[in-house]
């Protein structure tokens, strides 16, 4: 029975694409086919349609009874400044959205605005950084080639006058703080012992003479 009453439904006047929800636009039974009707398309066109096209508005307000501006208020918003012919409520709605975009447009530009004068200044900031960077770097680099300089001159006139030019790029050996090296034990490897008391030793045996 469901599919003989979708099938039934599915054509003339109950069909689901001539329903009034689905267009904010159309709001009973029947406007999208006199819609259609009048504006020489096909009923499944006007039930595609998101808004009413600009060029078909006239004829879809005079059929719906009511205003362009009430179904466009884009178009309303549009020729605010340009038509005097607009019904008071759909200026007024109209004359609203446009301040509330306008606002709104503004507030973002501002914090924009905001955002690019403080990467501006951090920029200017980092490039003052780089600068002076750069100059500490020249300065630098000048005294290490004046003083190199001064040190050839300084090298000439030694060699000119005949003294010894010292190495100074030769590694000064650091005194040695190192503990001596322990001595060898008392009384081994035939070292005489210094200091404290000798080691006692055997006396050799004394050897009678044979012919005693």
């Amino acid at each position: 029975m469901a599919t003989v009453q979708h099938g039934q439904h599915s054509r003339g006047p109950f069909a689901p694409w001539r329903r009034p929800y689905g267009q904010r636009f159309i709001r009973h039974w029947g406007d999208c086919s006199r819609i259609a009707a009048a504006c020489g398309v096909t009923a499944q066109a006007v039930s595609q349609w998101k808004r009413v096209p600009e060029r078909h508005l006239l004829i879809v307000a005079g059929l719906l009874s009511t205003t362009p501006e009430r179904l466009r208020p884009d178009i309303a918003q549009r020729k605010l400044m340009t038509s005097t012919s607009m019904h008071p409520s759909d200026a007024a709605a109209a004359l609203a959205l446009l301040n509330s975009q306008t606002e709104r447009a503004v507030s973002e530009l501002e914090d924009l605005y905001l955002a690019t004068q403080k990467a501006t200044a951090n920029l200017h900031l980092a490039r003052s950084h780089v600068e002076e960077a750069n100059l500490s770097y020249e300065q630098a680099r000048m005294a290490v080639r004046r003083s190199r300089a001064a040190m050839a001159r300084a090298r000439r006139r030694m060699r000119e006058a005949g003294m010894t030019i010292p190495d100074f790029a030769v590694d000064v050996q650091p005194p040695d703080h190192s503990p001596p090296p322990p001595s060898a034990p008392q009384g081994i490897g035939g070292v005489k012992p210094t200091g404290g008391q000798d080691v006692d030793r055997i006396p050799p045996q004394r050897v009678s003479p044979r012919n005693s």
